[in-house]
Order: structure tokens, then C-alpha cells, then sequence
């Protein structure tokens, strides 16, 4: 038998949208929805400028080492455009980034535009086009500090201070 269940990608999306749209609903000021669309995962109004619209698209995952690097496809910025546009909405991407011991949750967000002319920097460390379509966001130890104060980048971390493996007795694996 199998001890991985097939159902933690999904699972762990679906966690990394609940957590923008917990984080922009109720720390941030914004009215947020999940919504089961091609393109955007989250739509959000700013609750004092109705015009401030955002289609959100959240990538999720989970690290074995603590340098982890996120890659956003052309293909799927082009489906977040796609969909942003036919709302009349600002595309934008939030990146949830989940360590291997799960004592921390890293989550950048960052607006579309922003994130490709970050990429397109050289002289920004962090964000950068990895080949034909494909543009990365990096957080080695090195660009961590870069990325995290970016006044471009929207950048949040989520600590678990009690963590146990422990479910009613039985020991389970991180």
C-alpha cells in the first residue's frame, strides 16, 4: 500500500488559495472569492477603491530543502491575462511556498506586469526568465532578502510554532 495519498496536490492547492484569500479578505482590506475558473483561482476588490479589481493566480508548493524556486509558464500567465482582461481586472500572481518541515509558509504577491519586468532585471536577483516561456521565482538564501523587500512584492510569512506528527495516538510523517 501506498503511504503518499494522491490527493495532497490537489489538496495543497486548494490550501494555498484558501490562505491568499483568508490573508487578502481579512488582513489585507480586500473582498476576495474563490472562483473555479481557467486562468484565476481568486478575484479580489479593494474595499476603498471598487476600480482596485485583481484576478488572481496562485501557484502552491511544498519544499524538501529550504531554497525553493517556483516556475509561473508563459502558457499560464497568458490564461491569467486572458481572463483579467475580459473582467476588466489587474492580473496577479501570489505564490505560496510551504517549507519541508512545514514550520513556515512563504506567500509573495505580486501583479503580473511586475513580476515579468522583475524577470526581465538583470540587475533584479530573484526573478528571472529560466528559458523560452518560462519565468522562475527564486528564493535561494541569497535572493531571499531581495525578493522579500521588493516594494513591488507583497510578501507575508505564516510560522507553525506547535507542530506534531501526533493524530490520536498514531505517529504520521511530514
Amino acid at each position: 500500500m501506498n503511504a503518499k495519498d494522491g490527493r495532497l496536490p490537489k489538496q495543497l492547492g486548494d490550501f494555498g488559495e484558501s490562505l491568499v484569500a483568508f490573508l487578502l479578505g481579512n488582513i489585507k482590506g480586500h473582498r476576495v472569492a474563490i472562483v473555479d475558473h481557467e486562468g484565476a483561482d481568486i478575484i479580489a476588490t479593494d474595499r476603498l477603491d471598487s476600480k482596485l479589481r485583481y484576478a488572481i493566480s496562485v501557484k502552491s508548493r511544498r519544499f524538501k530543502k529550504d531554497d525553493a524556486s517556483i516556475v509561473f509558464d508563459l502558457y499560464n500567465q497568458n490564461k491569467l491575462r486572458t481572463f483579467a482582461r475580459e473582467f476588466d481586472m489587474i492580473p496577479v500572481v501570489a505564490f505560496v511556498l510551504i517549507d519541508g518541515e512545514c514550520q513556515c509558509c512563504d506567500i509573495y504577491i505580486l501583479k503580473l506586469d511586475d513580476f515579468k519586468q522583475l524577470a526581465d532585471d538583470s540587475d533584479f536577483c530573484g526573478i528571472g526568465n529560466r528559458s523560452e516561456g518560462l519565468t522562475i521565482l527564486n528564493t535561494t538564501t541569497k535572493n531571499k532578502n531581495n525578493i522579500q523587500n521588493s516594494e513591488k512584492i507583497d510578501y507575508t510569512r505564516l510560522e507553525f510554532s506547535n507542530l506534531t506528527t501526533d493524530f490520536f495516538g498514531k505517529k504520521g510523517t511530514l
